[in-house]
């Protein structure tokens, strides 16, 4: 579609909604819904696209004033894009439109959350694709052929340049091909593949042109592979290959109704929803989870479609990091890497030593609460046998007593005080989640124990202001008397003992345990304020850590799942920790320098910051190597950057502030993501990786759109999947359902390894064991409609059948060129491929 048109159908929209307000009626604007229910396959044109079903969005409407006029906002700055015929970024566009409504309080956006659906109504309803309204993301994909196009101007030749070959760009709308000599497409998606191809002139010899999407192909190299196909009436190919972390890995979830959030080994979230009889299920739960967006970098919270449980007999990857500990994964399982200014999703078994890992610096407030109250009578209740309810006193404002077991629940809310049969003590009833309680609870999972009857802190005789603080929220906040006593070899330590039963069941209902290893920060603590938050990591400290003579905070742990669930926590207050694991435990290490002011405040009392612009971090930072350090170069020379060549790592701030300022040099510009860098990630240097047998459970989320999840101590982690790859490449998907007939390729053809090649190419002694999550993934393709095809059905029940694959790398087992010389030229000359 041609900029005037797309001008034309904007204007168009603003005329009827000009009418509706000159006639006196209430304007709107009619929506495609976007809803699963209103997604369909089209059979006929093999694609899936949007339904007929459309919402209208009214001006005078409360629930959607908003949404209009961020609509209409929306739809002028792409008329003017469009009019000055430029192109910015979304993210470009959401800080353009970002203003406070004059006379108000109301901001036209909070985020950029708000502002992206905004775009995809506008696409659904003018029936154009973003790039044509002139908005572009990060440029992924690049190819090379007997191709020359006009670019802006330009006379491009895909055929000279050089080893890269051409840059995909965003939008491909306006590119004007000069000249196309090619009889088909060759897609692959792998950029070993890509550059194994290139380096062999493949698409010289064959005459053919040669497309490398580096994983899932972004929508400007479908669109490219579109137009190529439509407008020139070639094949297309498509070359493709043919999974999960351990139960003690750390996740965080959030149930969509309750909104109470959870930061737990996945394994143990999950073990009240798994049959320990099946092999494998997939669990339907409402719950969200934190995602990372792979073009911006934010990290926000995301439905979970489904949680995967399997059995595996085989290995698992220990990927030990400078800087975040360690995290578990199947070697199959995917984790975000940053590779020379870009970040790509690599399986597990291709990372190495050296490698940097992408983790969050950020995470969102965990929960957003309210201060909370525990009422113990109700706890009581719901944790005591009823046997015991009977021996439970409820002492009420108006002074009776009730048993437990004949109070009402008017009675059990109201009672004042509660107290057992056996003991003198009376607790108070009604306990605040404040910061006082949430301090004494983090002091005690630092140096707590609980007994049948007791609940006790142990800590030094020289620590008299903990002592004086734990006793007086003992005996005013909950009106416990205590008793303190001398302990240890020497006498050097002190015994708090609260002699209660009742306060020891109201602390293991709260989840707390004895023993140094299975410490763990209670859930109720990650669904209280901020506030409350940090005074219970302030009690935590105060317990088992220091302030150094340099000012950083050190907190040591034995216990691996509170060492991971502290980083969430610091994450969540935007400091960020380093993770030093030893022979005896793991070091929590806060750097003066990282902490911002209000953690300052908390922890280290009113001292001021010191105004250091750019620390040197010798743990997170970018990787100095590659574009960074070209980039970083040309900074030096021409702007005086102050930069150092020996340098592993850059400041983050650092490297965006002088990008902003100076500018990425033109002929950079394609190859680095600088939204990416100043967002919520940053990097982390792997520092080995070893192999272990393991026989178990392991677990893995699907989230749609975005396909990540946080875990571990802030590590990012993504799944990808060939077949899937070369689908979406085919028929588009359910999130762009709407784009498929610009996007997609329905006549695609798939040439990748498939099951029957094994013994074709004789790649037996070459396979890898088809893990769980493969299985669940082909089984999953066989009921889609698109796979339907006998072929497909007979190669993907061959491929479960042999719980074998093999990936593209395979071939060259019978030699580098082969690939070149042999596999493709055979399957497209004689045509075996699959549908």
């Amino acid at each position: 579609m041609k900029r005037e048109q797309v001008i034309e159908k904007l204007r168009e929209l603003g005329q009827k909604v000009l009418e509706k307000i000159e006639k006196g009626e209430n304007p709107y604007i009619e929506i495609p819904i976007r809803s699963l229910s209103n997604i369909i396959w089209d059979e006929k044109r093999g694609l899936i696209t949007l339904g007929e079903n459309k919402a209208k969005r009214y001006f005078f409407h409360v629930g959607h004033a908003r949404k209009f006029m961020q609509t209409m906002l929306v739809a002028s700055f792409c008329e003017k894009l469009l009019e000055e015929n430029i192109h910015t970024s979304i993210r470009d566009m959401y800080y353009n439109l970002k203003r406070t409504l004059p006379g108000s309080k109301e901001n036209t956006f909070e985020e950029q959350a708000e502002s992206d659906p905004i775009i995809i109504d506008l696409e659904t309803s003018l029936g154009v694709l973003r790039e044509q309204l002139h908005l572009i993301a990060d440029r992924k994909g690049v190819v090379a052929g007997n191709v020359v196009i006009r670019d802006r101007g330009d006379e491009i030749d895909w055929s000279k340049l050089g080893s890269g070959g051409w840059s995909i760009p965003s939008a491909v709308e306006d590119i004007e091909f000069v000249s196309v000599d090619a009889d088909f497409i060759l897609v692959v998606e792998k950029n070993a593949a890509f550059e194994r191809l290139h380096e062999d002139k493949f698409w010289k010899k064959h005459n053919c042109i040669l497309i490398g999407t580096g994983g899932q192909a972004a929508r400007g190299t479908r669109r490219l592979i579109n137009r190529l196909r439509t407008e020139f009436n070639l094949p297309v190919y498509v070359m493709t290959d043919a999974d999960s972390i351990p139960p003690w890995e750390i996740v965080i979830v959030r149930d969509k109704e309750t909104k109470e959030v959870k930061v737990s080994p996945i394994g143990k979230l999950l073990e009240d929803y798994v049959d320990a009889n099946l092999e494998k299920e997939f669990l339907y739960l409402p719950w969200e989870t934190l995602a990372m967006d792979e073009e911006t970098g934010k990290i926000e919270w995301k439905p979970i479609e489904y949680v995967y449980r399997h059995r595996i007999d085989g290995e698992l990857l220990r990927i030990h990091t400078y800087g975040r500990g360690v995290v578990e994964v199947t070697p199959a399982h995917s984790l975000f890497a940053f590779r020379n200014g870009k970040i790509e999703s690599v399986k597990a078994s291709e990372l190495k030593e050296g490698d940097y890992l992408v983790v969050s610096r950020e995470l969102p407030p965990l929960a957003e609460a309210k201060e909370k109250e525990i009422v113990v009578a109700e706890i009581l209740k719901e944790n005591l046998p009823k046997e015991n309810h009977n021996r439970i006193y409820l002492y009420m404002e108006d002074g009776r007593k009730v048993l437990l077991r004949d109070a009402t629940q008017q009675e059990i809310q109201n009672a004042i005080y509660v107290r057992h049969a056996n003991g003198k003590q009376k607790i108070k009833n009604k306990i605040r989640i404040d910061e006082r309680f949430a301090w004494l609870l983090g002091l005690w999972v630092a140096e707590g124990t609980i007994r049948e009857r007791y609940v006790e802190w142990h800590l030094g005789r020289h620590e008299e202001k903990l002592i004086e603080k734990l006793v007086s929220i003992l005996s005013n906040d909950l009106n416990l008397e205590t008793t303190i006593r001398l302990e240890g070899k020497n006498k050097t330590g002190i015994r708090i003992s609260a002699g209660s039963s009742i306060f020891a069941t109201l602390f293991k209902s709260l989840g707390l345990k004895n023993g140094s290893h299975q410490k763990q920060i209670p859930t109720i603590i990650f669904n209280s304020p901020t506030e409350v938050q940090q005074a219970f990591l302030k009690g935590l400290i105060d317990g088992d850590g220091h302030i150094d003579e340099y000012f950083n905070l050190v907190y040591f742990t034995s216990s691996s799942i509170l060492a991971k669930q502290v980083t969430m926590l610091l994450l969540s207050f935007g400091v960020v920790p380093t993770i030093v694991e030893s022979g005896k435990g793991i070091y929590v290490r806060v750097p003066y320098m990282r902490m911002n002011q209000k953690f300052i405040q908390k922890f280290l009392g009113i001292r001021k910051p010191v105004r250091v612009m750019y620390m040197n971090d010798s743990i997170y930072g970018v990787p100095n190597d590659g574009i960074i350090k070209k980039i970083s170069i040309n900074w030096m020379n021409s702007k005086g950057f102050s930069y150092s060549v020996k340098s592993k790592i850059i400041n983050q701030q650092k490297f965006v502030d002088a990008a902003i300022k100076y500018g990425i040099p033109e002929k950079y510009k394609d190859e680095i993501n600088v939204d990416m860098l100043n967002s919520m990630v940053t990097f982390v240097r792997i520092k080995k990786i070893e192999k272990r047998k393991y026989h178990g459970d392991v677990f893995d989320f699907a989230v749609p759109k975005l396909n990540s999840f946080i875990g571990g101590s802030g590590i990012v982690f993504h799944n990808s999947y060939g077949w899937y790859i070369y689908s979406v490449i085919k028929a588009g998907s359910m999130n762009l359902a709407h784009t498929s007939e610009l996007l997609g390729t329905p006549d695609a053809r798939f040439i990748g390894l498939s099951a029957s090649d094994i013994k074709e190419y004789g790649l037996e002694n070459y396979t890898i064991k088809a893990t769980e999550r493969d299985i669940k993934r082909a089984k999953e393709l066989l009921g889609y409609p698109w796979f339907k095809h006998k072929e497909w059905q007979k190669e993907i029940k061959l491929m479960i059948k042999m719980g074998k694959k093999a990936e593209l790398e395979a071939l060259s087992a019978r030699g580098l060129r082969f690939i070149t010389n042999t596999y493709l030229p055979e399957k497209i000359s004689e045509e075996k491929f699959l549908p």
